[in-house]
């Protein structure tokens, strides 16, 4: 697969795949062009149609904002460390 990705960056940085349960999407392959579309707000996350589902991955703020306040304390490397400490894995 990789084969792949380098040809596209080449020849079709920005390419339309079709994703198996999800359907067409817009594939960005360059670095640069991941970065703008990241940081430009007119870019979401959330598939058209799923508007307000409960997936927290496929969410744009305030949904995943608030979805995010409530679990990072369990992500955090703080936290981690005290599990270690206690005998966790």
């Amino acid at each position: 697969m990789p084969s792949e990705y380098a040809w596209l960056r080449e020849n079709s940085p920005v390419a339309r795949v079709d994703v198996p349960e999800i359907g067409l999407v817009w594939l960005v392959t360059r670095y640069d062009d991941v970065r703008k579309v990241l940081s430009d707000p007119r870019f979401g996350v959330e598939p058209p149609g799923r508007a307000g589902s409960n997936d927290s991955l496929f969410q744009d703020p305030p949904g995943h904002t608030r979805l995010r306040s409530l679990v990072s304390k369990a992500f955090s490397s703080r936290y981690a460390a005290a599990l270690r400490c206690e005998g966790h894995p």
